[in-house]
């Protein structure tokens, strides 16, 4: 698989002002850190860890800022056995 550079995230900095799952950016110490997903629940973020989420974005404007196509291998539902080179003899209704 070929490695994309993506687009820039707007990465939202403070408190939420929505509860749920975002992508954060957590720092543990200089030079160190992580991206991960964490749930906001109104009042603190629901994590174990010893960092700091220093940014965040929601799913929704994850999803709108960046590039995301349907995968492949799914776009004609008529042809998935021959795009993997299943034979159609191993199918059988259930």
């Amino acid at each position: 698989m070929s490695k994309q550079k993506m687009q820039t995230i707007n990465w939202q900095v403070g408190n939420p002002t929505e509860i749920g799952l975002h992508f954060v950016a957590v720092r543990y110490g200089k030079g160190a850190g992580e991206f991960d997903f964490i749930s906001w629940n109104g009042s603190t973020w629901e994590t174990q860890y010893e960092g700091v989420v220093v940014a965040y974005v929601t799913l929704q404007d994850l999803v709108r800022q960046i590039s995301v196509s349907w995968p492949d291998f799914d776009a004609d539902p008529e042809q998935p056995r021959q795009k993997h080179n299943i034979s159609p003899d191993s199918w059988e209704e259930v």
